[in-house]
């Protein structure tokens, strides 16, 4: 599956068994941080890789 551009509806296909994997290159390409933003919305949480705290501080500054 493609074109999956919000998290919820990704973990949906995936748990109804429609779809093995999801791909979001494209949407990868739009915010390189969608897997953060996904994570967030799915249990609140959005944890940064220790190798990118320098990123994140950045990003987070920058709002």
């Amino acid at each position: 599956m493609g074109l999956i551009t919000e998290a919820q509806h990704a973990e949906e296909i995936l748990c109804k068994g429609d779809a093995d994997v999801i791909f979001v290159g494209r949407e990868l390409l739009r915010n390189p941080y969608w897997p953060l933003y996904a994570k967030a919305q799915l249990d609140g949480v959005a944890t940064w890789p220790d190798q990118y705290a320098r990123s994140a501080l950045k990003v987070a500054t920058q709002g």
